[in-house]
């Protein structure tokens, strides 16, 4: 495996690099000990195939967790990756990036969790909110004390209902011991407008937002009432159910 994978490497032969990079990943889920190739998959990375690159970012994650050193080689071929054209291996460095356990290599995580939040493509917005969920975990402090809560709240008002979801998400996960996300009338307006266009798993998420969120007076409620009634057509149990529960 050394061998080949050296030898594909310099030969840019990506089909004999691919199956070798498969062989690997399938040691390493048997509990084998590949670590010895950790250099050879981190020149694997140098690949416009996508479930290549997917199947060196799970290697080196898990090898990475393990020891320092390697995490920190890991951690610049990821970092080069967070810059990519393609707005795939950006998110798919991200969500990789944000998985790694080691403290000691926050600083390298922020910057590019930071770019994400505002990357012009969805899908790495999206990928960028949950991996701010994940990093808050590992190190509250760094989240609590950087823009990210911030963008997260600017990030409500996105165009993409994914992207809106998984940033209530990432809030209600970092402000758990303050009772979840801070939520204005404004939001709930905003939230309720678009609800129709979110699928099912995330109306009901909205509506618990809404369930434990207390109007300030009477024309208030009917604003929102008003606003839930279309949804009472919807043919979701979970959705239905969760309506009620607000009525």
């Amino acid at each position: 495996l050394f061998k080949g994978l050296t030898q594909a490497s310099l030969n840019r032969d990506e089909e004999t690099q691919l199956e070798l990079v498969k062989r690997v990943v399938v040691f390493m889920t048997l509990g084998i000990d590949v670590s010895k190739l950790f250099t050879q998959m981190i020149m694997s990375m140098n690949t416009r195939n996508l479930v290549q690159k997917k199947l060196v970012y799970q290697y080196l994650c898990y090898y990475s967790n393990q020891n320092e050193e390697k995490a920190l080689l890991s951690i610049n071929t990821m970092h080069n990756d967070c810059s990519h054209s393609n707005p795939i291996v950006r998110g798919m460095a991200l969500r990789f990036l944000s998985s790694l356990k080691t403290k000691s290599l926050i600083e390298y995580i922020t910057g590019p969790l930071a770019a994400g939040l505002v990357d012009l493509a969805p899908y790495v917005r999206k990928t960028a909110a949950l991996s701010a969920a994940k990093l808050y975990r590992l190190h509250p402090k760094a989240i609590r004390n950087s823009t990210v809560i911030d963008t997260l709240y600017d990030m409500i008002r996105d165009s993409d209902t994914d992207v809106i979801a998984n940033a209530i998400f990432a809030l209600n996960e970092i402000l758990e011991n303050e009772g979840g996300m801070a939520v204005t009338n404004t939001i709930v307006l905003h939230l309720l407008k678009k609800i129709q266009e979110f699928n099912h798993w995330h109306q009901c998420l909205i509506l618990g937002i809404i369930y434990n969120y207390e109007p300030q007076g009477e024309e208030e409620i009917l604003d929102i009432l008003n606003l839930l009634d279309p949804c009472l057509r919807t043919s979701n149990p979970g959705v239905f159910f969760a309506i009620c529960k607000i009525f």
